[in-house]
């Protein structure tokens, strides 16, 4: 579905504050974890490029874990999305210099003329984005991206069987009805495509969202097919959750 739907009438917050949303709070809960591994690997002074950062959520986490951080890009596909989260920011960690930038990472080439923009060491990241990350063509796109001292922290949620419970909610659906017809919990049809390690959720015959949700060695055949080597990859199994951090191979 178009991502600019998310943020009409305040609805992805609908979905996020939720108390059947418990994806947000793993996706959290995993990346603060991860990031005691991450921060002791990635150069102090790196340039943070944060695809599809949304409202921001994980920022303050990041930057908090790597106070090193230089310049700080956030992107979104709604410029007053990407702007209103980089303000927040500036106001919290002045001593980061943020930018705001409305793309849509998913177009070929978009990601490289962003990184040719950092002046140093880069960490590009996609956090909690299983959605985005279903795109396989982005593997390419950040990995052409990325310079032999870049690096690549990514965080997914693992197949489980409880992963449906966070988007059978009543604001999931009212953010899929924005197709143009209603979607409930009796016309919505909700699987798991195991050899695609993909969540589906249609209506009408029409897929209305796909998420990427990988065992650990799913991911570890894909980050390597893809061209990309392990530096810190961990798994929370009480939170269902992956973290990786990936240079080019």
């Amino acid at each position: 579905m178009d991502t600019k739907l998310l943020y009409k009438d305040r609805l992805w917050e609908a979905v996020a504050a939720h108390p059947g949303y418990n994806l947000g709070r793993r996706e959290l809960a995993a990346l603060i974890r991860f990031l005691a591994t991450a921060s002791r690997l990635v150069p102090k002074e790196a340039d943070v490029l944060h695809l599809a950062s949304s409202t921001g959520r994980e920022v303050p986490s990041i930057v908090g874990a790597m106070p090193g951080i230089r310049n700080y890009f956030l992107t979104d596909i709604v410029p007053e999305v990407a702007e209103q989260s980089c303000e927040k920011m500036r106001r919290s960690f002045p001593q980061t210099v943020f930018g705001a930038i409305a793309v849509d990472v998913e177009i070929p080439g978009n990601i490289s003329r962003l990184r040719r923009h950092l002046p140093g060491p880069a960490l590009i990241a996609l956090t909690g984005n299983g959605a985005i990350f279903s795109n396989h063509q982005m593997d390419n796109n950040i990995l052409q991206a990325m310079g032999t001292d870049d690096l690549f922290l990514l965080t997914l949620e693992e197949s489980n069987r409880l992963m449906f419970k966070s988007y059978l909610i009543a604001p999931v659906f009212e953010l899929l009805s924005q197709r143009g017809y209603p979607v409930t919990g009796k016309n919505v049809r909700i699987w798991y495509d195991q050899e695609a390690a993909e969540l589906h959720m249609a209506c009408r015959g029409e897929d209305l969202l796909v998420s990427y949700k990988p065992t650990a060695e799913q991911l570890h055949r894909r980050m390597f097919g893809a061209g990309f080597a392990e530096v810190a990859v961990e798994y929370y199994g009480h939170l269902h959750m992956l973290a990786g951090l990936y240079r080019k191979r």
